[in-house]
């Protein structure tokens, strides 16, 4: 996608730039008990900055002892820094197949994005509550510039 002039409220003439990476999460991406999943590694040195998305989760594996109400969200390489909660958990023992459907018929564009706290960081999906058995997995695209 070529940049694009667009006019902004203010009537002034602004580029509308274009997303200069793209990652796909790949089918095997899975997020089980705290493990954190890596969705994008900037290149050495460098931020990345998320400005869309297009994901889909779904249990692959019945879960059991997970908490309510929490739910896979996008960090900031840890999970004491989310980004964006994509869904929640309904049951603790939601079943194979339970859809959390996050972005998926409709991804979230976000002109300037959300940088990375630092450089080096790694986007990661993944839940800040243990789940004691069962899988989770995300599917989609993400995109977005490295600074």
């Amino acid at each position: 996608m070529p940049n694009s002039a667009v006019w902004t409220n203010s009537g002034t003439l602004a580029r509308k730039q274009s997303y200069s990476i793209v990652k796909k999460v790949d089918t095997s991406t899975t997020i089980t008990g705290t493990t954190l999943a890596n969705i994008w590694t900037p290149a050495t040195g460098k931020k990345f900055v998320l400005k869309y998305a297009l994901l889909y989760g779904y249990v692959t594996t019945v879960l059991s002892g997970a908490t309510v109400g929490d739910g896979p969200m996008l960090l900031d390489n840890a999970a004491a820094t989310p980004l964006l909660v994509l869904g929640r958990i309904a049951a603790a023992t939601d079943a194979a197949g339970t859809a959390y459907t996050f972005f998926a018929t409709t991804p979230f564009k976000l002109d300037n994005g959300i940088e990375s706290a630092a450089a080096n960081n790694v986007l990661k999906i993944g839940t800040t509550a243990t789940i004691t058995t069962g899988v989770i997995r995300v599917i989609g695209v993400v995109a977005g510039d490295e600074i």
